[in-house]
């Protein structure tokens, strides 16, 4: 199971674009999970998680988090993809971002 963070300062666009996330998961079977997190439950230390998907709109916490989860993918979501709440698109991105780390 795969579980992705969607992190964002406050939840609004990242709470939809969560859930459309979660629709092509399921539609596609995908053995993954999605939350909508902020920063201060990610460095809580609150969550489990493969990939921390941050919203454009705190992009300067990247490093931060990425620091603080060296061996975790921590990654912007591409403003695009985040402005049309595309979450086809952004669970195929971190997918991609995970495999690429495998590998």
């Amino acid at each position: 199971m795969t579980n992705l963070l969607v992190c964002c300062s406050q939840g609004m666009s990242s709470s939809a674009l969560m859930q459309k996330m979660r629709n092509y998961i399921e539609q596609e079977g995908i053995e993954a999970t999605v939350k909508v997190v902020t920063t201060a439950q990610i460095m809580g230390r609150e969550c489990e998680f493969d990939a921390v998907l941050i919203g454009p709109q705190i992009r300067f916490e990247k490093n931060k988090i990425q620091n603080a989860f060296p061996d975790k993918v921590v990654e912007m979501i591409p403003m695009q993809l985040y402005g049309r709440l595309d979450g086809e698109a952004v669970v195929k991105f971190a997918l991609k971002l995970l495999e690429e780390k495998k590998g």
